[in-house]
């Protein structure tokens, strides 16, 4: 059987799921007096049936009646008992089925894939123990049509049972609504606020999901008005496409919502769309396994079948980052593209890597800030990996990366017993450790020797660039490779340049994946001369609106191995004109400028000087060019560094990432309580997928949004996984800060185990890109010593117990400070308080001995005349009738911000008055 066909019958096996919670109730009562079955299993059955044009155009051929009778059989089979009469019994029909060896075994596949995902993941609790801890509360109570999807995010209580997970946390979820940086927030459900989602508003807002889903599918049958005359659709576009539309609609549903057994309540936390592609993705594993075995061990559920294997793209800062050699021209689009390059690059090797095992796209569990999960059959692994390592060698040592980059493997086996919640766990932890071992031997120093012998571009390398031919030497940004082009470029920066250049003003992408070669640098451009000439290169190309790419297909049709995305939701588009295409997320948003205009604006307002700064940012040449061309350009660091409200034109450097993010993946996860032995992690595979899938959506999707709309003016140098780095205008990056606390507070249900950590560097626009990402990285490392934690000006302000302020907080400290002192230009004063701060936190305390158990610091006498030092300024710069006023709140700002009374030094406070300080005097710099 082709395998396609499996894991269609496995991805949609619940479908049924969303159908069933979807319909009206006269539709429910219509098939009641029908006699139609009305269980999920019936109306996934009925899916499949109202669906046959979308299925064969998913298979690539008309489908033929055994096909779809196996889909129907496959959906009604993976459970092989149904509940009548209050009792389960068997379903006489797909026993018949399972006897049946050519089909049955299939069926068998599905239902164990099925199993594997959700059977073996299952939480239930007994009632009576939530009475004992957090109590029951009105969500437990809900039917299967009105009940909402516990957030993945209330799972993680590292050492927590479930049991204690009280009412109030447990109580929250999301609305039934399509996803979106919108909808993609929990809503704060009953207990904690009374009718907050009324049944009939979950009901109503069902129908329209399902009604939505149904609409979209015609949209994905567009897709063959794209593919041009002779073109190709190949099946791993297709499934990207409806996985998308899959995540889209069915994020917000549990998977489950009923006990087995009574006096049990279900925690419903797996959502719908991460059951359907884990149960994909192990019925296509698990099928090749058998298939390639000759289904010797299908009942074996100890033998290792699987392998869980991780795609880590290595050295991302040193490539993104790497420091320019003879030129900073062309800065930010380079960085752009290397960012871009990041996913793509590891995107090619995954679909070698599935190419070699023989499966599909199904098998990538996730893929998210140069990480990817592949689950695929444990069928001559090394033989196999080998062949890919073998072209990534070649392909990483040579000309352009010359090993800079590095993409690391490695996996574990696993059984099917190993996909239950007690073992699952212990896997996660193990191909953690098989990762950190990768590390220590990326290359092997014999292979990279014998391959260094062999290759003829290594034995050139040299004398290329020792010739005395300019065109010889090395390239002026990179510094390592030859040069190609008039510019002094090589081939790769000649490439990043134009395709950084593209990023911005790109809302669709062709991208072709080379069947012949392992390529990891993409031509930025698709269109060769002749329809029949395929490159042995991988290629991308990008496109302003569906005009520009109908144009290009219409040039040369779609290919096999050719993928098309967008870069966002266009929900703007109309019904009739939509065509779902699956959506990347990219950094391709950067604020741009209409120059001559906004100069003009700025000298029509009487800001002549300002003016003159913009022009300055910018040489004749782009001046010309916008004047010319009549588009926006992105804004470049000196433009953005202009746009500060107050103070000097500096840009502001912001870095962040998730705490022990590791840590959470592998012992983040609440317990199960056991009956009779040891509790176990609740950890599983779908519940990695769904965390993992959500935080990388909201630093892709909603941290972008954020930017776009609400702080603008920040460049977005990249974003996802769990991680983020922002270039913008000094205040508006420190505004940002809180803007993303808030908003990640709230993504994560204010759970106090997710937290992150968060690095801000103030520089000139001047300073090398390399030197900036150096800076915020060891601001973000001094944040993370203490997680929860944000870093600036060198100083840490802690979000947590026992904190003294936020940074919020602390800039409006600045705002106090400056109106205090908004009759006096200069900074003077605001230097003597910034000395007083120092002595009350103790900086002049003798140096030189440390705090031991038995001797404390000795502390300076300086230390405790701050108070009488601050009296005596403030009556000196300030009239009677200010000055206790003024001396009253200087007096608490030092002693919440500064004082320090201890006398040991590890103990020792940080001198937070620092900031508001350093805010108040950039803002008066000139």
């Amino acid at each position: 059987m082709k395998l396609e066909v499996v894991t269609l019958g496995a991805l949609l096996h619940d479908i049924g799921k969303f159908y069933q919670r979807g319909v009206s109730e006269e539709e429910l009562k219509k098939r009641k007096e029908e006699a139609k079955g009305l269980r999920h299993e019936d109306f996934s059955e009925d899916f499949l049936n109202e669906n046959k044009k979308l299925l064969s155009f998913l298979l690539g051929e008309e489908i033929s009646e055994e096909t779809l009778n196996f889909l129907k059989a496959a959906a009604q089979c993976h459970h092989l008992s149904k509940r009548e009469n209050g009792k389960w019994v068997r379903k006489e029909r797909c026993f018949e089925l399972l006897k049946n060896e050519e089909i049955g075994r299939y069926i068998k596949v599905i239902e164990k894939a099925d199993n594997l995902s959700a059977g073996l993941e299952r939480v239930e609790v007994e009632k009576s123990d939530f009475r004992s801890y957090g109590g029951l509360i009105e969500e437990d109570g809900k039917d299967y049509r009105t009940k909402t999807l516990l957030p993945i995010f209330c799972l993680v209580r590292p050492g927590e049972r479930i049991t204690d997970i009280e009412g109030k946390d447990r109580a929250w979820g999301y609305k039934f609504k399509v996803l979106n940086t919108k909808n993609c927030f929990p809503e704060e459900l009953s207990p904690r606020k009374e009718n907050s989602y009324p049944d009939g508003d979950r009901q109503r807002d069902y129908r329209e999901l399902w009604k939505s889903f149904k609409k979209e599918l015609e949209g994905l049958l567009k897709l063959e008005e794209l593919k041009g005359e002779g073109g190709v659709l190949d099946f791993n576009f297709k499934y990207e496409a409806l996985k998308y539309l899959l995540i889209k609609y069915t994020w917000c549903i549990p998977s489950y919502t009923y006990a087995f057994s009574k006096g049990k309540v279900p925690i419903s936390d797996i959502p719908l769309a991460d059951h359907l592609l884990t149960t994909a993705a192990i019925a296509t594993a698990l099928a090749r396994y058998e298939e390639d075995t000759g289904w010797k061990h299908k009942e074996e559920k100890q033998k290792e079948k699987f392998i869980l294997m991780s795609l880590d793209f290595s050295g991302i800062q040193s490539f993104v980052f790497r420091p320019p050699k003879e030129t900073r021209k062309w800065a930010a689009k380079i960085l752009r593209a290397r960012s871009f390059l990041v996913s793509l690059a590891l995107e090619t090797v995954v679909r070698k890597v599935i190419e070699e095992f023989k499966v599909n796209i199904s098998s990538v569990l996730l893929n998210a800030a140069g990480k990817v999960w592949l689950l695929l059959p444990n069928v001559d692994v090394e033989k196999r990996l080998e062949k890919v390592r073998k072209k990534l060698r070649e392909e990483l040592l040579k000309d352009p990366f010359y090993g800079e980059v590095k993409i690391r493997f490695a996996y574990v086996t696993m059984s099917e017993e190993d996909f239950s919640l007690r073992k699952f766990s212990e896997k996660i932890e193990e191909l953690q450790k098989k990762e950190a071992e990768e590390k220590f031997t990326l290359f092997d120093i014999e292979k990279l020797n014998r391959l260094h012998d062999e290759k003829k571009s290594f034995k050139d390398y040299y004398k290329k660039l020792s010739d005395e031919e300019d065109k010889k030497r090395p390239c002026i940004v990179c510094g390592v490779s030859p040069r190609k082009t008039d510019k002094g470029l090589c081939k790769l920066c000649d490439r990043l340049v134009k395709i950084g250049k593209k990023l911005p003003n790109s809302r669709y992408m062709r991208v072709w994946f080379s069947p012949i070669k392992l390529e990891l640098s993409p031509f930025p451009t698709l269109i060769p001369e002749k329809k029949e000439e395929l490159p042995e290169n991988f290629e991308i190309a990008f496109f302003k609106n569906k005009e520009e790419l109908k144009e290009s297909l219409e040039k040369v049709p779609l290919r096999e191995n050719e993928v098309i995305y967008a870069f966002e939701e266009l929900s703007e588009e109309s019904e009739k004109d939509r065509i779902v295409l699956p959506v990347k997320f990219l950094e391709n948003y950067v604020p741009t400028t209409e120059l001559d205009l906004e100069v003009e604006k700025l000298r029509k307002q009487g800001e002549s000087d300002k003016a003159k700064e913009l022009e300055y940012c910018y040489d004749e040449e782009i001046r010309s060019e916008v004047k010319e061309n009549g588009e926006p350009i992105p804004k470049n660091f000196c433009h953005l560094a202009h746009e500060a409200e107050k103070g000097p034109p500096y840009l502001g450097v912001l870095k962040a990432d998730v705490d022990r993010l590791g840590f959470i993946f592998s012992k983040g996860f609440a317990k199960v309580p056991r009956d009779g032995g040891d509790d176990y992690s609740s950890l599983s595979v779908s519940r990695v997928v769904a965390l993992s899938r959500m935080l990388d959506f909201f630093f892709n999707a909603v941290v972008k949004e954020l930017v776009k709309k609400e702080v603008k003016d920040l460049y977005s140098v990249f974003a996802g996984g769990d991680d983020l780095f922002l270039i913008g205008p000094w205040d508006k990056v420190i505004e940002f800060e809180t803007k993303l606390r808030e908003a990640f507070e709230k993504f994560t249900c204010y759970n106090k185990h997710f937290t992150i950590s968060v690095g801000i560097e103030i520089v000139k626009p001047t300073l090398p890109l390399t030197l900036i990402a150096e800076l915020s990285e060891r601001a973000l490392g001094r944040a993370k010593k203490k997680r929860n934690t944000t870093c600036i000006f060198g100083k840490r302000v802690f979000y947590g117990k026992g904190r003294v302020a936020t940074l919020k907080e602390l800039v409006d400290k600045a705002d106090e400070l400056e109106k205090l002192l908004e009759d006096d230009k200069g900074s003077s004063f605001l230097y003597k308080l910034y000395y007083l701060s120092r002595l009350a936190n103790g900086e002049f305390d003798d140096e030189g001995k440390e705090c031991k158990e038995d001797r404390a610091k000795k502390i300076s006498l300086e230390r405790f005349l701050w108070r009488p030092r601050l009296r005596y300024l403030v009556w000196r710069k300030f009239k009677e009738e200010k000055r206790y006023e003024v001396l009253s709140t200087l007096e608490k700002m030092i002693r919440e911000l500064a004082e320090d009374v201890t006398e040991c030094e590890k103990d020792k406070k940080d001198n937070l008055f620092y900031i508001p300080f350093a805010i108040a005097v950039y803002r008066r710099r000139r």
